[in-house]
Order: structure tokens, then sequence, then C-alpha cells
């Protein structure tokens, strides 16, 4: 097994599976996203995990070529940049999540559409990825 196709496989289940998990439990999920805003040392830890996994699907999925896999390797330079970004400067979490939060209505099914959303594109890479 190649290592693209490894790392296609874990992220399409990853997308799949997370995206579901917002869906049926988006309560929890806005919960842990306002813990994550009281910690300020939050940041640092999610900026090393973006840092860590982009990197990984950035440098060992770096497949441009027009292909719904694609999609993989766009999120794991984005991840590789988000990473960057939270470690050099780990307010800006805290910016994104102050404006998101209170200024959203119906949180939850907020929640659950950005689930649905990642749901459906896992589904399309699981689809392409094990099935195609």
């Amino acid at each position: 097994m190649s290592i693209e196709l490894l790392i296609e496989q874990v992220v399409s289940v990853g997308l799949l599976v997370i995206g579901l998990s917002y869906c049926v439990r988006a309560r929890e999920w806005l919960g842990c996203f306002v813990e994550w805003r009281r910690n300020p040392s939050f940041p640092l830890y999610l900026g090393w995990l973006y840092l860590q996994v982009g990197s990984v699907i950035a440098f060992g999925h770096n497949v441009w070529r027009w292909d719904l896999v694609v999609i993989i390797t766009a999120m794991g330079w984005l991840w590789t940049l988000k990473g960057v970004v939270y470690l050099l400067r780990p307010s800006v979490l805290g910016t994104i999540l102050d404006k998101m939060m209170p200024a959203v209505n119906h949180p939850e099914r907020k929640m659950a559409a950005v689930g649905a959303f990642m749901a459906v594109v896992g589904a399309l890479l699981v689809w392409r990825v094990f099935i195609r």
C-alpha cells in the first residue's frame, strides 16, 4: 500500500466520522469550543497538532491532479498553515472563536450543518478511495 493511499483512507474516514459526530453531538462540540476558548495555552497545542498532521498529509500526499483526492492535499497544506499561524499567533484562535460563537444564531444547527458538509465530503472521498 502506498503512503498516498494510506493518507487518503485515513483522512476520508476521519472526515466522514468527525462530520457525523458534529451532526449528532453538536452540543458537546460547542462545549469543547467554549472550553478551548477558556484555556489560553490551547491554541499552542492545537497549532502543534495541526502542524504535525497537516505536514504529514501535505508532504505525504502532495498530489495536484484534477481528482477528488486533491481535496486531501489542499487540506494538508491548509492545516499546516493553520498550525503555523496558531503557533506563532495563538491569539488568532480566540479571535476566531469570539467572532464565531456569540454571533451565531442557533449554534447547534450551524455545527450540525458544518458536520453535514464534512460528512458529505468524507463520504465522497470514501467512495473515491475505497469503492471506485
